[in-house]
């Protein structure tokens, strides 16, 4: 088959690494700590093993069975077993109990993946209808930004192996994706928001962008592990002592970091950046702002160990100024307005989509309260596999009319959405 489901190295630096030392370890985020929307999900392990265990009366299915086929492609037990193995390597399932995993997890995920498989090639074919397509030179681009979103410390080499793909493969994924991705933003063309959208969120909202009192400060950190020894913590303490006495000497404060802090923030001198009241723990936070801009703390004994603190900056209290966050409100409205364009569009597409699914599969995009819904609302032509296609309206003979511009094509997908969701037909 052509397309699997997509394992982006976006999702792989989307894991970031999680910082010890200071922190709280529920500390909330803060409003523009948010993710990005993405544009699709790969593929998906919803049900946990322990739900899919319980599904032992589940329908057995051959490696090389057919699932599902949609659009000249299929999609076999075998491969959707392969796509759940890969997306549970990337989660840190061992590998040795990769295999009986996924065929636990395959026995309620399966009709979820075929969902899947079927409206990503729904929207390659919308997209080839509305003429979107991309060049080797787009997908170079598309894949020199994903390498370069990847965490500090991992490798292009490294995030390949735990995908389970090779440089070559995930490019051929991006070079059927990519087209999806164009066609989405041909949707979105204008959905920018007004000065006066912006204007009225920022009053509306005006509690969020209401700026606590904050501090910056560097620390030194000699981690002391739970329950250590008196003597283990002995000798931590006599380290911190001696640091904070160079300090006291004049050394460096920062290269003293970087030589002897236990906290990933040594790489940056310490640097912990701004924080509020509450991000750090009591006695951390009690000492950090307690002190003078320039100042040195005591030590300072946490659950982490043994602290030496440095204050190199504050802020007030205060409201953040419009223009300083204007452009973080048009990012989000304008991502809102394109959410629901696209959320519309795939919406109507659902309506029309033709595939042929195993009999033995439990029902696709069925209505959970109606069953599989009304199957006469999809294209009576056994022929036809335009979306846009309306069995009133058939446009699948040689008389039809050439394809009106990109936009115009794929706006008549949003326009034309029904009020209430059916279920597609299945051939």
């Amino acid at each position: 088959m052509n397309v699997k489901a997509t394992i982006a190295l976006s999702t792989i630096a989307a894991a970031a690494l999680v910082a010890a030392g200071c922190k709280k370890e529920n500390a909330p985020a803060t409003a523009d700590a948010a993710p990005p929307a993405t544009l699709a999900k790969e593929a998906v392990v919803a049900p946990t093993a322990e739900a899919a265990e319980e599904a032992d009366d589940a329908v057995v299915f051959e490696d090389g069975e057919t699932i599902v086929s949609a659009y000249g492609d299929t999609l076999t037990y075998g491969e959707a077993i392969s796509n759940i193995r890969r997306a549970m390597k990337m989660q840190g399932v061992p590998e040795e109990q990769l295999d009986q995993a996924a065929k636990q997890v395959a026995k309620t995920a399966l009709p979820q993946i075929a969902e899947e498989f079927v409206m990503l090639h729904a929207l390659r074919d919308a997209a080839a209808k509305a003429g979107v397509s991309s060049t080797d030179d787009d997908v170079e681009a598309e894949f020199t930004k994903m390498t370069s979103q990847l965490p500090p410390g991992l490798t292009l080499e490294e995030a390949l192996e735990r995908s389970g793909l090779s440089a070559e493969e995930l490019k051929k994924q991006i070079a059927e994706t990519l087209p999806v991705k164009k066609l989405f933003e041909i949707l979105a063309q204008g959905s920018e928001p007004t000065d006066e959208e912006i204007a009225k969120f920022y009053e509306e909202q005006s509690e969020s962008f209401k700026n606590p009192e904050q501090v910056r400060a560097s620390h030194i950190l000699v981690k002391v592990d739970s329950g250590a020894s008196d003597e283990d913590k002995a000798a931590a303490k006599a380290k911190i002592e001696g640091i904070l006495a160079q300090i006291k000497e004049g050394a460096d404060f920062a290269e003293l970091a970087k030589a002897n802090s236990d906290c990933p923030s040594k790489e940056e001198g310490g640097d912990l950046g701004f924080f509020g009241h509450g991000q750090m723990v009591p006695e951390f936070d009690a000492a950090a702002f307690a002190l003078e801009e320039g100042g040195i703390s005591d030590i300072v004994e946490t659950q982490f160990g043994f602290h030496v603190i440095k204050k190199t900056g504050s802020k007030e209290a205060g409201v953040t100024p419009l223009e300083e966050v204007k452009d973080r409100i048009a990012e989000h409205l304008g991502n809102e307005k394109k959410g629901e364009i696209i959320n519309g569009y795939i919406k109507n597409l659902r309506q029309k989509l033709v595939f042929d699914k195993n009999e033995k599969l439990a029902p696709i995009f069925a209505n959970p309260e109606e069953g599989e819904g009304d199957k006469s609302a999809a294209c009576a032509c056994a022929e036809c596999k335009d979306p846009d296609c309306d069995k009133d309206d058939c446009k699948c003979d040689d008389s039809s009319p050439a394809a009106e511009p990109a936009k115009a094509t794929i706006e008549s997908n949003v326009v034309s959405a029904p009020a209430a969701e059916s279920a597609p037909e299945e051939k």
